[in-house]
């Protein structure tokens, strides 16, 4: 891999479709919410710095979890 010099990268919070949280495969087709952009300096580098409201975090909570996760730990299983 090479630096990618004044590169603008987009980045995004997607939501698992019902399938997706049922089980099934990534389809790519769920919803996303655009968090933020960033450029990369002139030898490649970037730092991400975006935020979610309080509103975003407890839908995420509520809506974005299937059965057997966490929503309060990604790596945990119940």
């Amino acid at each position: 891999m090479n630096p990618l010099p004044e590169f603008v990268l987009r980045f995004q919070e997607y939501d698992r479709t019902a399938a997706e949280l049922a089980g099934g495969a990534y389809s790519g087709t769920g919803n996303r919410v655009n968090l933020g952009e960033t450029l990369t300096d002139m030898n490649g580098n970037y730092i991400f710095r975006f935020s979610m409201s309080i509103s975003e975090v407890v839908d995420e909570a509520l809506t974005d979890v299937a059965v057997g996760e966490n929503a309060f730990c990604r790596r945990c299983r119940t």
